[in-house]
């Protein structure tokens, strides 16, 4: 009988091997799946199965729990989360300041462009032009913090550390504009109109985290820093700009970047004067042409002091017969009657 019971012991001994070994892979895969949805990793895989019911049942919900994550992912930051669930801090109101460099962006003229239009095509021509801005924003290491209507609101250096959150931002609004352009071209061969963005960036001290009721919160940031990078955003509409920035941008990448001056304005709302730039390019990617409309147009805007209005205004008279399609040297000599340098006045936002 002994010799028996260590007879069958043996023969049994490879089938639970196997089972055991085949349990302990399905545990291990489940294991995989549940870090992986903590990571934010949701790839469409199958449901891992077992004829272990238990096994069977756990690998059945973490397919459901993965399908919800997936889905809910769709509406939030996943940088964000990732990051809120990995530090382990509870999520609570409050927020705490913080320097942030604030992206606006806006659609010019966008309830014309779609108030005629089928409200699926809408829907689905701004999804699409949000996707390709979303992408371009997040490559560069930026939060999408919200969609306004047609406008988007981003930021950078939360809730990640960022040391280079501005020149991230300044490349992503490019690439936001290239974009846009290849967007615009498949529209155009769709028979459907263009959408021509226009953005405004700045950087400053802001409140950011978590603001709401305690059922819904938005993560967020307030300030005045995010109030002039919405008004940087509008004054494109005046000047023909595409990309205006503050001379805190400005001075923080003007090596990498190419600037030209705009204006000085006091924004309402603001006691202080800002001078204002539009982001042209990288410095590497800027032509010959580029550099010199730059270097003609900032010795009529920042002539010496103590030259005459006159002067100024023959000055400016003269850029404009050399670059007759600038809509920037049209804004300002529409604006004439005040001196060309600076050109401080109330702008309204």
């Amino acid at each position: 009988m002994f010799l028996t019971a260590i007879g069958f012991v043996l023969a049994v001994l490879p089938i639970v091997l196997w089972m055991g070994a085949m349990m302990s892979k399905r545990m291990r895969a489940l294991a995989a799946e549940t870090d992986g949805i903590r990571h934010f990793d949701i790839a469409d895989t199958p449901r891992i199965r077992s004829v272990v019911r238990e096994i069977d049942d756990l690998g059945r919900s973490v397919s459901a729990m993965k399908n919800l994550v997936r889905t809910f992912s769709s509406f939030i930051p996943k940088r964000l989360v990732r990051k809120l669930v990995e530090s382990e801090v509870p999520i609570e109101l409050g927020g705490e300041r913080k320097e942030l460099t604030v992206m606006f962006t806006d659609v010019e003229n966008f309830t014309s462009l779609t108030e005629g239009a089928e409200p699926t095509s809408v829907m689905r021509m701004t999804s699409r032009y949000f996707s390709v801005l979303s992408e371009e924003i997040m490559a560069r290491h930026g939060t999408v913090d919200k969609f306004i209507g047609d406008a988007v609101m981003a930021f950078w250096n939360a809730p990640s550390e960022d040391e280079r959150h501005v020149f991230n931002a300044c490349h992503a609004v490019l690439a936001c504009v290239e974009a846009n352009s290849r967007l615009n071209a498949e529209f155009a061969a769709e028979g459907l109109p263009p959408f021509r963005t226009r953005f405004g960036l700045h950087v400053g001290d802001v409140v950011v985290g978590n603001i709401g009721s305690r059922d819904r919160m938005n993560y967020t940031a307030l300030g005045a820093a995010v109030n002039l990078a919405a008004r940087l955003e509008g004054l494109n509409k005046e000047y023909g700009t595409t990309v205006l920035v503050s001379e805190a941008v400005k001075t923080r990448c003007e090596d990498e970047f190419l600037f030209r001056g705009i204006d000085c304005i006091s924004p309402k709302g603001f006691a202080a004067k800002f001078r204002i730039y539009e982001l042209i390019c990288t410095r590497k990617e800027s032509t010959p042409g580029q550099r010199e409309l730059v270097g003609d147009w900032h010795a009529v805007l920042f002539r010496k002091p103590g030259t005459s209005e006159d002067s100024g205004l023959k000055a400016l008279q003269k850029f404009a017969l050399a670059y007759p399609d600038d809509l920037v040297a049209c804004h300002h000599l529409r604006h004439a009657g005040a001196p060309v340098a600076p050109l401080a006045r109330e702008v309204d936002g």
